[in-house]
């Protein structure tokens, strides 16, 4: 007869046992978790079908990585933003994959001028035929 075994869940998630360890340890690391939980009031920073931060949560989180290094960078007021309806989540697409729902994109102003890039995966580039 097969039995079932019901674990308990636990006080402690994963999240926490890498932080305790990380700070019993040499390596130096950011909680960026704490980071945004005091942020949240600056709007949403993850996207509500999407495992990703949205361009708010990115920004409070490189401002929070660039000031543990003393790195000098443009401040961008994050309360500045429009909202459009673009972002297709990777949530969405896993359980929906045939509808086309979009969630809200925190399109940020940030005054900055600049180029738009692409990251290219080199081993897809080069195994690709010309």
């Amino acid at each position: 007869m097969l039995g079932i075994i019901v674990a308990e869940k636990s006080e402690i998630n994963n999240l926490d046992r890498l932080y305790t360890a990380l700070a019993t340890s040499d390596v130096k690391f950011i909680d960026l978790k704490s980071v945004l939980l005091n942020a949240k009031s600056a709007g949403r920073l993850y996207y509500k079908k999407d495992t990703h931060w949205t361009n708010i949560g990115a920004e409070i989180a490189f401002e929070a990585i660039m000031d543990k290094l003393n790195a000098a960078y443009t401040n961008i007021d994050v309360t500045n933003y429009s909202v459009e309806l673009t972002k297709r989540g990777d949530l969405d697409k896993l359980l929906y994959p045939l509808e086309n729902r979009y969630d809200e994109e925190f399109v940020i102003d940030s005054g900055l001028d600049y180029d738009s890039f692409v990251f290219l995966n080199p081993t897809a580039a080069a195994m690709s035929p010309e």
